[in-house]
Formats: structure tokens, sequence, C-alpha cells
């Protein structure tokens, strides 16, 4: 049976790194020991992580098939299953920041793609470089819009640390219906004109539904 990193000294746990040094401090072994957290008698998941870097670099492991990976000893299908969606996950977040928006059309598949499966509202915020570009995508917060004032500053503030020139919301209504309401208008409204303070754009507001998405440029309320 493996046994957990919870079983190494407290110091060589990556979680405990990660915790008092910041993740950007754990090298690519323990990060890979993080994700599949077992190993097996005599090899922990530091081990097996420290066996995966040494014969592929981080490029090649990205490219890597579920055979190639479940190829090291103690790597199940579970564990080379959760490799390999942690590299998908990571091309993808870098593919959506290489997008260019050039269309409300675009920006309602950018949103779709992320938040129609989710269970409770969230907005989301698309950071846009002048040449459309996107630079960031930000999580604002989950919960209701009604807890505006707040949020309003947490968007203002993420546009100027991206230096960016405009922003496209997007919120999702769990309930399914993406037709906006009139909070949604009037917040729309109150958020575009504080980006404007700052010489920023509100390019569209995106809703996204259990099946659809509106955009609320194309229907004229921004």
């Amino acid at each position: 049976m493996g046994y957990s990193i919870n079983e190494l000294p407290e110091s060589e746990r990556p979680i405990e790194k990660l915790l008092e040094e910041g993740i950007e401090n754990l090298t690519e072994s323990e990060l890979i020991a993080l994700i599949i957290q077992t190993g097996l008698h005599g090899k922990n998941a530091k081990d097996i992580g420290k066996s995966i870097i040494n014969k592929y670099s981080l490029e090649e492991l990205g490219k890597a098939s579920l055979d190639d990976i479940k190829d090291f000893r103690g790597i199940d299908n579970v564990k080379a299953a959760q490799i390999v969606s942690a590299f998908e996950l990571a091309k993808r977040s870098e593919e959506y920041e290489k997008k260019e928006i050039k269309s409300s059309g675009e920006a309602k598949k950018l949103f779709r793609d992320t938040m129609s499966d989710l269970e409770q509202e969230e907005l989301h915020a698309a950071y846009i470089a002048p040449n459309n570009k996107v630079i960031s995508l930000e999580k604002i917060f989950k919960g209701s819009l009604k807890n505006l004032a707040v949020n309003k500053r947490d968007i203002v503030r993420k546009g100027l640390e991206n230096n960016a020139s405009a922003v496209i919301l997007a919120h999702n209504h769990p309930m399914g219906d993406s037709n906006p309401t009139d909070k949604d208008v009037e917040t729309t409204k109150i958020i575009g004109d504080s980006l404007k303070q700052f010489q920023m754009e509100l390019l569209d507001h995106i809703i996204v539904g259990d099946n659809s998405s509106i955009s609320m440029r194309e229907r004229k309320l921004i």
C-alpha cells in the first residue's frame, strides 16, 4: 500500500513548504507530489515526482499521454489522470490569456466555457489590453451582486494591476435564465462608470445561463 506525503517529516512536506514559503518556491517534483499525494512502499510521492522530472522536462510532461505517465512505478490510472488534468488546466488557462476578443460572440464563448456549470452565482472579469488580447481572467467574487460597494473597487483595482485598457464582465444565473435583471443592468452601469474614471472601458457584460448566454452590449444595455 502507498504512503502519504503526510507521513514525511514536517520539514519535508510540500504542503508545509507551500504554506510557509509560497507555491512559487516548490520544486517541480514537489508540485507533482502534491498532485498525486501518495507513493508506494519504499517510495514516497516526492520520490515519484523526482523520477518523473528526471525523465521528462515540463514541456515533455505536458505532452505525455496517460500511458507514458503510467510507466512510472507507483502511478496508476487515477494519478496519471490527475497529472494530465493539471497540465490541461494550465494549457487552457494559457490559451485563454492569449485570446483576442473581437466580438460579443467571442466574449460569450470565453465565459460560457468556464461558467456554465457553476452551482453558485459568481462574477468574473476579463482584463483586456489595447490590442484586444486577454491579459488576465479573474474571479471577482462568489455570491450575490448585492455586494457592489466592495466588488466595484476590486474590479477597478485588478484592472489597474493588470494595466488593462478595458474589461469584460461575466456572471452566471445558476437557475438557468440568462436574461438580465434590473439589478444586473443597474450594477453594470455603476461598474462601467467606476472604470471610466480610471480610463478603462467596460466592453461588455456577459450573463451565462444553463444553455445560453447573452451579451448586454448586443442588447444595447451598455
